[in-house]
């Protein structure tokens, strides 16, 4: 998988000293009229019993989750990693959505 973090992102993480993240993917069931949601959570410390691949982006190990090849191709426009808020606020996130019922 290609992934592409931003300079902010870049900035962020270097500044709290982060070497490596771990993007876990999130499913969310909706209701009778809404859509299946799919989320990623991206965090410092990896989940308990889980298996992530792995690729180095910019001096950055970016660990992820394998069910995350289900909803991005290989031949598509890379994962963007971006960062959002400000000071204290400041979190990253996946910027790419997700829309599970198309038919690429």
């Amino acid at each position: 998988m290609k992934f592409n973090i931003d300079d902010k992102a870049i900035e962020y993480l270097n500044s709290k000293n982060i070497k490596s993240i771990y993007i876990d993917t999130i499913t969310q069931k909706a209701g009778c009229c809404g859509n299946l949601q799919v989320m990623f959570d991206i965090r410092k410390d990896k989940t308990p019993n889980k298996n992530y691949l792995n690729e180095k982006v910019s001096g950055i190990d970016v660990n992820y989750d394998s069910t995350m090849k289900f909803y991005f191709k290989d031949n598509e426009e890379p994962i963007r990693i971006s960062r959002s808020g400000v000071g204290f606020f400041s979190r990253i996130y996946v910027d790419n959505e997700v829309n599970v019922f198309s038919d690429k």
